[in-house]
């Protein structure tokens, strides 16, 4: 969700936005290929902003979805043509990859 402000007070045109995401990455494999998962972590990175996360797993996997969540405020917001680049690691495996938006 995002909501942008512009303002304009003595002649000067402001702007101000304020941004909630919402970050989910899906294993494509089964759950039981992760049942020995005791740690990942992910990040993902914008023009403008990045964020990371780190999980360690004592007990047995229930999903093969994670998210992360976010807000930002008064920071540039993603553009519907930017690329987001994203690095997954999972004990000792490593994936990077890139996201496009699928209009394109």
């Amino acid at each position: 969700m995002e909501t942008e402000i512009w303002k304009e007070k003595n002649g000067i045109k402001t702007y101000m936005n304020e941004d909630r995401h919402l970050f989910v990455l899906k294993y494509k494999g089964s759950l039981e290929e992760l049942s020995s998962l005791q740690e990942h972590q992910y990040s993902y990175e914008t023009n403008f902003s990045s964020q990371n996360k780190t999980e360690q797993f004592t007990e047995t996997l229930q999903t093969v979805i994670f998210s992360n969540t976010g807000a930002s405020k008064g920071t540039a917001k993603v553009s519907e043509d930017e690329v987001i680049k994203v690095n997954v690691i999972w004990d000792d495996s490593e994936e990077s990859f890139e996201l496009h938006n699928k209009s394109k």
